[in-house]
């Protein structure tokens, strides 16, 4: 599964790097009151949930190893 590179939201294979709602935000006219692209893009960013690398996480079985 690819993933929104601004937001991290997912997306489906070979649509586009982006999810619709950056999409639309990127592609939208911004008003002079509106908040600035550039400033989304960084509160998005801040909000981002970024995936760990999980190869070095213990597998489930190893718990119910008796």
């Amino acid at each position: 599964m690819n993933r929104c590179i601004i937001c991290g939201a997912p997306i489906r294979e070979g649509t586009s790097m982006y999810c619709i709602d950056c999409l639309y935000e990127m592609k939208r006219v911004r008003l002079k009151d509106d908040e600035p692209l550039e400033e989304f893009i960084e509160r998005k960013k801040e909000n981002n949930i970024e995936l760990k690398n999980h190869e070095n996480v213990a597998k489930l079985e190893r718990w119910f190893e008796i």
